[in-house]
């Protein structure tokens, strides 16, 4: 597709999106003033106000992130891949993270609560320890990582860190 076929399907999408968004900011508005004076005793707003409370409900919910197609795309990859293996190989796949699933939550339930929260806050460290140490792995010694977590079973101890030179 050519760079002008592509402008010109966007300018073409352009209005629709913006009688889609004003219709959006009308919903917003009407459903407010609909329900928000009579249950809670608020004020009606404009369409206006409906607007900036969309902007600032994204900006508190949404943040400045940008778009993150990897997580769907993620996720249908999964589901393909759930949806080719056979029914032996679904059992097995559901059987292995039911029992480490399970391990962990038999482990999580026997820590004190003040276990539990220096386990969350060494999790951050442990994570960007691990990214390391993938960055840093050859083709072949990824591999061999991933075979052995595979070989693994329902062990959830990891061996100790090798010292960093």
């Amino acid at each position: 597709m050519s760079r002008a076929s592509r402008l010109v399907r966007v300018l073409a999408f352009f209005p629709v999106f913006l009688i889609v968004f004003a219709g959006i900011v009308w919903a917003v508005m009407t459903l407010w003033n609909g329900l928000m004076p009579a249950i809670f005793g608020l004020r009606a707003i404009t369409y206006w106000q409906a607007l900036g409370l969309m902007v600032l409900s994204w900006i508190l919910f949404r943040g400045f992130r940008g778009p993150s197609p990897a997580r769907g795309a993620w996720r249908h990859s999964m589901r393909e891949r759930f949806g080719r293996m056979r029914p032996e190989e679904r059992e097995e796949f559901l059987r292995g993270m039911r029992s480490r699933w399970g391990e962990m939550r038999e482990r999580w339930g026997g820590m004190t609560s003040a276990e539990r929260e220096e386990f969350m806050r060494g999790l951050p460290g442990l994570w960007q320890d691990m990214l390391e140490r993938w960055g840093t792995m050859t083709p072949a010694e990824r591999e061999e990582f991933v075979k052995g977590l595979r070989n693994r079973g329902t062990g959830m101890s990891s061996p100790e860190p090798e010292p960093r030179a």
